[in-house]
């Protein structure tokens, strides 16, 4: 992974995201308040990890900026799907305990076999198809 360490589950979810493993490193960086920023001269560069390349101020918070309004305009996806009876609150929860489980599964990533951390990901998979299909069912 260029810009993180994404494990399996995380790389899983980022294929499937609408942010960019740059964006979700930087955002992520940015809230945990986990970027380093060094000087050279009167340039400052601003890393995501210590031994990163180093990006100009601009370059960081462009991509941030970048990174923000895709989460934006997921949240209104989210929202209008609301709205419209597209998506209910029991789908919205399934698909939150679902991020929770996963987040935990990658708490104890070390003891899961690549057999079963696949057969988690295909119940993801699977999971998320059968909410976008009853969306789709509703007459």
């Amino acid at each position: 992974m260029k810009y993180d360490e994404l494990g399996a589950i995380e790389a899983f979810l980022v294929k499937r995201s609408g942010l960019t493993e740059l964006q979700l490193a930087v955002a992520r960086a940015f809230i945990e308040r986990r970027y380093y920023i060094s000087r050279a001269g009167k340039a400052s560069k601003y890393r995501i990890k210590e031994d990163s390349k180093g990006v100009s101020k601009g370059a960081f918070f462009r991509v941030l900026g970048q990174a923000k309004g895709n989460m934006k305009k997921a949240l209104y996806t989210k929202k209008l799907l609301s709205f419209y009876g597209m998506i209910d609150e029991r789908a919205i929860e399934n698909i939150m305990t679902t991020g929770s489980l996963l987040e935990k599964a990658t708490q104890t990533s070390s003891q899961l076999t690549g057999q079963k951390l696949q057969q988690i990901l295909q119940s993801v998979e699977e999971n998320m198809a059968v909410e976008i299909d009853n969306m789709f069912a509703k007459q």
